[in-house]
């Protein structure tokens, strides 16, 4: 964004108090303006408003964080890679196609991998609110299913609970909690932040989301809350710390 030159017109001062008091109102609005200008230009760790329209994760820092239990409910809207949920417990159950309905409830641990998800979901830290849309393949416990017209139909009648799940090529647009206890790495191991109830803003993560603890050989896994693991365009940790990528 660009200035032009500026013009000022000298007015001749009236004998009266009302030219001191239009001069310190002018004084008031040069600077106000000078103010607004270096804060939303010159000073890039204050960000800016910006519409990203396509999110290239190489553009972006690489992040592995392992943080405390989903805080806000997280809701999105779009296509995802592969979604791999474990569930435990009576009363789990998955419209699949027009008329089928997936009872997990005898299952023991029901794991289920959906592919090519094209939706909506909603989750928190134990329980889907929502799970709406389109995959090109349902798998529960290693049986397949499959359709002839390379889509199927799912979705949720009543809120799922869970145990585990993961997002892999997930976006994330926007995460923020007050107090955020765990550890925040960038580029491998090169810089590490560890968060003791500090707050927490993560934007524009591409990546794989996983909450909860997953069963090997069949035993669980005490879990270690949220993990993100991908790259992110801006980070913000206390009030000390910002990585902003913004441009």
């Amino acid at each position: 964004m660009g200035f032009g030159e500026q013009g000022v017109t000298v007015i001749p001062e009236r004998k009266n108090k009302s030219s001191k008091k239009k001069w310190i109102f002018i004084a008031f609005i040069l600077i106000v303006g000078l103010l607004l200008f270096f804060a939303f230009f010159e000073n890039p760790i204050t960000g800016s408003v910006v519409d990203f329209k396509k999110i290239n994760a190489s553009e972006n820092v690489k992040i592995n964080a392992k943080i405390g239990d989903i805080q806000v409910p997280i809701e999105t809207k779009q296509q995802i890679n592969e979604i791999y949920i474990e569930v435990v417990g009576v009363g789990n159950k998955i419209n699949v196609g027009k008329e089928g309905v997936l009872d997990l409830s005898d299952l023991g641990i029901a794991k289920i991998k959906l592919e090519d998800f094209d939706g909506s979901i909603s989750f928190d830290a134990d329980k889907i609110f929502k799970l709406k849309g389109e995959v090109s393949k349902v798998t529960v416990n290693d049986f397949p299913t499959t359709s002839t017209d390379g889509s199927i139909d799912i979705s949720l009648d009543r809120e799922l609970s869970y145990r585990y799940i993961e997002l892999n090529e997930f976006y994330l647009e926007k995460y923020e909690t007050l107090k955020e206890t765990g550890t925040v790495k960038f580029e491998g191991s090169k810089v590490t932040i560890q968060l003791e109830d500090d707050p927490l803003l993560i934007e524009d993560f591409i990546g794989i989301l996983k909450s909860g603890a997953k069963s090997v050989s069949g035993s669980g896994i005490r879990g270690e809350g949220l993990t993100l693991e991908g790259s992110v365009r801006n980070v913000k940790m206390g009030n000390e710390f910002q990585l902003n990528l913004f441009k």
